[in-house]
């Protein structure tokens, strides 16, 4: 039987707990303006933000349909860099995880708004890699962005695991021949590491 060597881990969802909803709630507030028309289930707000094309003025005027003002700029990119906390059990985990032996690394669909907000408060200084979309050029659920981070960690299919909160997400992983999870909750995540024998029963 082949062993997990490497774990991937999403960000936004799953080590990190917010709302699309209430950034949403907060950018109509801003912009005085309806924002019905946009569908908060849509995770990924512009897939060019994500790859690292388009800025966040370029981004919330394509999204939401109005070219915010600087003033209105400022207080989106605030909304949106501190809508995301991290769940402290999650960053225990991940140390849980390393001294077990495992390779750890954030997989994440990111933009460059947050991800600084992310290293300043040392939110990725425990993964052993990072992966970010908006740094890769390629986004979830693209193969490549998967067949990268195993050609950089040096794993194979079965060596590596991946977890995360949009089913979509996975279809890749499972496709290349990656272990995969689906996260609900934490207490679930890690009832799962431990029926695969990936974390202690202790």
């Amino acid at each position: 039987m082949v062993r997990v060597k490497a774990i991937l881990m999403d960000m936004g969802g799953v080590v990190l707990q917010g709302s699309a909803a209430d950034f949403i709630v907060q950018a109509k507030k801003i912009l005085g303006t309806d924002l019905s028309h946009f569908s908060v289930s849509d995770v990924t707000f512009d897939e060019n933000l994500n790859r690292g094309m388009i800025d966040a003025r370029d981004c919330f005027a394509t999204c939401f349909g109005i070219t915010p003002t600087s003033e209105q700029l400022d207080e989106l990119v605030l909304s949106w860099s501190t809508n995301w906390v991290a769940r402290p059990e999650m960053l225990a985990l991940i140390l849980q995880l390393k001294k077990n032996g495992f390779v750890v690394a954030a997989f994440s669909n990111s933009d460059e708004i947050n991800s600084a907000v992310y290293e300043a408060k040392g939110w990725y200084a425990d993964f052993d890699h990072v992966f970010l979309s908006h740094e890769m050029g390629v986004i979830k659920p693209e193969m490549e962005m998967y067949e990268l981070a195993m050609e950089t960690l040096g794993v194979h299919d079965k060596e590596c695991l991946l977890i995360d909160d949009q089913q979509a997400n996975l279809e890749p992983a499972k496709e290349l021949g990656m272990e995969t999870i689906l996260f609900t909750d934490y207490a679930t995540l890690v009832l799962e590491l431990k029926k695969r024998k990936l974390l202690s029963k202790s």
